[in-house]
């Protein structure tokens, strides 16, 4: 299993709210993933000419059972710098193990 996290930010660069263009990303992860947690974070990078940069983000959590999946979530990224017109997006991929644990499973 692959855990993949993509940090995804509420507001542009220029303040703009995200939250529709935000919407849309999320739905393309939840298809390929087939669901995710989100929770809110902070934090603050500098660009390339020294410009600093504080951002709310949203990031993004899911697992996916092959590689294939991976490299989908990572073209959403791609396709996120775009519609988001973000310089970057933090993706990040981690082999992990993973249950699920359900009620089913309780009663056994």
């Amino acid at each position: 299993m692959f855990e993949v996290t993509i940090i995804l930010p509420l507001k542009s660069n220029e303040l703009q709210d995200l939250t529709a263009k935000k919407a849309t990303i999320e739905r393309a992860i939840l298809t390929v993933a087939g669901g995710y947690t989100a929770d809110s974070v902070r934090g603050s990078w500098l660009s390339d000419s020294g410009v600093r940069f504080d951002d709310v983000s949203d990031r993004i959590t899911t697992v996916v059972d092959s590689q294939s999946k991976v490299s989908s979530l990572r073209s959403i990224a791609e396709n996120a710098c775009i519609l988001l017109r973000q310089e970057a997006i933090f993706f990040q991929v981690r082999g992990v193990e993973v249950e699920f644990i359900t009620e089913k499973a309780q009663a056994a």
